[in-house]
């Protein structure tokens, strides 16, 4: 009796989207001919996973390339403190400033 081997159902769904199948029951169609059985919900869930992780790297690069552009308030906090010599002396120095104002 021969061992059967075990097909992994999405690596196929991807293979068929990948060739040019575009809809979910000509996949299952193709599939069912090679004797594999799948659902329709299977296929939307493997191409949506597939469609998430795209947006996300997407997502991710343009996060990172506009925080890497862009100087923050925060940032600008930060150089004062340090350079004042510590947030103890910033302190000083803005409650200077602040009877300047008044």
């Amino acid at each position: 009796m021969p061992v059967k081997e075990k097909v992994n159902k999405s690596a196929e769904i991807r293979k068929l989207r990948k060739s040019g199948v575009k809809s979910a029951s000509e996949i299952v169609a193709k599939l069912k001919t090679q004797g594999i059985t799948v659902t329709p919900a299977l296929i939307y869930n493997v191409l949506a996973k597939k469609k998430g992780k795209k947006k996300a790297k997407k997502a991710a690069i343009t996060s990172s390339s506009a925080s890497a552009e862009k100087e923050t308030v925060i940032d600008h906090a930060v150089v004062f403190v340090r350079s004042a010599g510590g947030m103890t002396k910033a302190k000083e120095l803005l409650s200077k400033l602040s009877l300047l104002r008044d």
